[in-house]
């Protein structure tokens, strides 16, 4: 009787285990941009390449969802960044994965941010709770009235 015990109370507890996710002790995420600020223009779209070092999140590939979250978003026609691919080189010898990710800075005027200088962005990559924020300058031009 106690062997029937002992199995039923290991296979429930077998069962209860078995939808739990798998945790690596000592090994969190983490999620950085490498370049802090990015240019962003009052009236062109511009490209970006934007460079986020990540270390703890296991598959990253190709599929991974990478999101951005700028101040703007919502205030005018367009969000402020708008994804169009990314690329994965294989890391050697360390535990970071690096993401290029390609992308478009939409102009301040479509945005509904043009009277202001910068704006503070959030990256995000699926799988990890950490975040990273960044800078979208917005480009100023001036013109030297006294010469």
């Amino acid at each position: 009787m106690k062997k029937l015990i002992i199995v039923i109370f290991c296979l429930s507890f077998c069962l209860t285990l078995a939808g739990t996710p798998t945790i690596a002790i000592g090994q969190e995420c983490s999620v950085r941009v490498i370049r802090d600020t990015i240019p962003k223009s009052h009236f062109l779209v511009l490209p970006a390449l934007i460079r986020i070092e990540t270390t703890g999140i296991e598959p990253v590939n190709f599929l991974t969802r990478v999101d951005f979250n700028c101040e703007a978003d919502g205030d005018g026609l367009f969000n402020s960044i708008t994804t169009t691919g990314r690329v994965i080189p294989p890391n050697f010898g360390t535990t970071a994965k690096i993401i290029w990710q390609t992308a478009i800075i939409w102009p301040a005027i479509l945005t509904g941010n043009a009277r202001e200088e910068s704006e503070s962005c959030t990256v995000t990559v699926e799988g990890c709770d950490d975040t990273d924020d960044f800078e979208l300058n917005i480009l100023s031009f001036t013109i030297p009235l006294d010469e």
